[in-house]
């Protein structure tokens, strides 16, 4: 229960750190946000990890702890290869471990979220309504967009449409969170993703 509640905090602080890295990007610049992101990140991955071993209720499912695993290898090695890419005095992208650690870390990622989010979904209660919080977040993101570029010279269009996006951003956000949120709130009443 206890490396449930510490993977757990470590998830819901690293995405809230990824927030708060996106948002120094606009204010102070990007290499302080880029650097914040990137260690947002790690701290993501590490608390995955730890759920995916601990599996705690309600993540304690077999698809669920693949799904952590996945993310936990993908989140780190995007982190690692970020670091890896800052020590070069060159091209990143001619440095070949550091595209197959960015890749194959974005994959893994990408696997790692959609097994856990779709686990979620799948186990009904509050899970459920976390993890479908991460994919109408993802599809009111992509939409959004889609309004903005197509309406861009509307400006109450256009308006209605970044408000809608930072909505829709908040809601992905929560969804990215939930394994966190989830572990944090323990079995009270949570049904378990047991898949």
């Amino acid at each position: 229960m206890r490396n449930g509640r510490i993977g757990g905090g470590l998830v819901i602080g690293g995405w809230a750190l990824v927030v708060l890295g996106m948002a120094a990007s606009w204010v102070v610049g990007s290499t302080i946000g880029n650097a914040i992101v990137m260690l947002a990140l790690a701290v993501v991955g590490a608390g995955a990890a730890i759920l995916a071993a601990a599996g705690p209720a309600p993540l304690q499912g077999r698809v669920v702890r693949i799904g952590l695993a996945f993310l936990a290898v993908g989140l780190i090695a995007v982190a690692c290869s970020a670091v890896a890419a800052a020590r070069l005095t060159y091209d990143a992208l001619e440095d070949a471990p550091t595209v197959v650690l960015l890749l194959g870390g974005g994959l893994a990622t990408a696997i790692g979220m959609l097994l856990t989010q779709v686990s979620l979904v799948r186990a009904g209660g509050l899970a459920r309504k976390l993890g479908g919080m991460f994919f109408l977040g993802l599809a009111g993101i992509y939409l959004l967009q889609v309004i903005a570029s197509v309406a861009q010279d509307v400006a109450p269009v256009k308006m209605v449409a970044i408000v809608l996006s930072v909505v829709a951003a908040a809601a992905f956000a929560i969804g990215c969170a939930a394994p966190g949120l989830l572990a944090a709130l323990g079995a009270r009443g949570v049904p378990a993703a047991t898949r």
